[in-house]
């Protein structure tokens, strides 16, 4: 069990010193109220910081099998989504749950992006 997280951690880029944690995984942080998702940010946790809400474009052109990121709703603004990707959550919600949340998208599937995490309708 633990050769297979040392492996899955590997895969995200993550290596295992003697301390510990030797790789932090990048931060992509926007203070802004829109932001177009991009292939760079594929394996990083964006950080937005708005106090107001927050536009996600996910184009087709980035949902691709593979993709993946964390999404932290560090201010006050709510993240929602837009553009030709389809985005999906088992609870049809639409967007983070509020200040603190973290939420993640993943593709399996290109053009379909899965939403899960702390999310709100």
């Amino acid at each position: 069990m633990i050769a297979r997280l040392i492996v899955d951690l590997a895969k995200l880029g993550v290596r295992l010193g003697p301390n510990g944690i030797d790789r932090t995984i990048p931060v992509n942080v926007q203070s802004g109220t829109t932001y177009t998702l991009q292939a760079s940010d594929n394996g990083k946790i964006l950080r937005f910081t708005s106090g107001s809400a927050v536009t996600v474009t996910v184009n087709t052109a980035v949902a691709v099998a593979g993709f993946n990121c964390l999404l932290e709703q560090a201010g006050a603004g709510q993240i929602g989504f837009d553009g030709t990707a389809t985005v999906v959550n088992v609870d049809s919600h639409t967007k983070t749950a509020g200040q603190g949340a973290v939420c993640a998208l993943h593709c399996s599937v290109a053009g379909t992006v899965n939403f899960y995490g702390k999310t709100a309708a």
